[in-house]
Formats: structure tokens, sequence, C-alpha cells
């Protein structure tokens, strides 16, 4: 198995699944819809923002779907969710200013501290 190729296409899946989520959140930030009708929500749906999210996110799928073809499940999703995790948590707090106190950030180091461990052990 090749760890480092594991290690891109979940780096690769965690990129375009977070930087999709935030276009979208942002987006949400930008417009504040209401979200009161299925009016509502198809508006959201067409702006240009919210669609170039969806398509990143939809990237990222078809990427988590080659490294699931390549490589063993229980080692693909930990790794890839945990990357997901801590890009979260960066791009929360570099680009939505919220917060990381200590105790988050320690729970984020065991988090993907676990992860690599999954996907590294034979």
């Amino acid at each position: 198995m090749n760890v480092y190729g594991l290690i891109a296409y979940s780096f690769a899946y965690a990129l375009f699944n977070v930087a999709g989520a935030a276009l979208i959140k942002s987006q949400i930030q930008t417009g504040k819809p209401s979200f009161n009708g299925i009016g509502d929500y198809l508006i959201f749906l067409l702006k240009a923002k919210t669609l170039l999210g969806l398509e990143l996110v939809f990237l990222a799928a078809l990427i988590l779907f080659k490294a699931l073809s390549l490589y063993e499940f229980t080692r693909v999703i930990p790794l890839s969710i945990g990357i997901n995790f801590i890009l979260t948590a960066a791009l929360g707090h570099f680009w939505f200013h919220e917060s990381l106190p200590l105790m988050k950030l320690s729970g984020m180091g065991l988090i993907l501290a676990g992860s690599i461990l999954i996907a590294v052990t034979k």
C-alpha cells in the first residue's frame, strides 16, 4: 500500500470538501436567506457561489470514490475525515473568525494523530 497516495487522496478530498462547504457558508452569511419556503432554497441554490461550492463538494466525493477504489475503507475514511476535520477547524478560525481554545486544539491533535495511526498501521 502506498501511504503517500492515500494521504494525497485524503488531503485532496478534504481540501475540496471544506472549500465547497466554506463557499456555501459564505453565501449564507452574505445573502442571509430566510429558508422559509422552497422558493428561498431554490434562489439560494442558484447563486454562483453556492453552485461553485456544490461543485467542489461533488469533486471531493469523486476523489473519495477513487481513494476507496484503491485503498481499504478502514484506512480511507478515518484519514479523510480526520484531515477534513482539521481543515474545517482551521478555515473556521481564519476565515469565519471562530475561536480555537486549547481544549479544541488538543482534541484536533488527538483526532489527527489517531487518523494517521489508523491509516499507516498494517
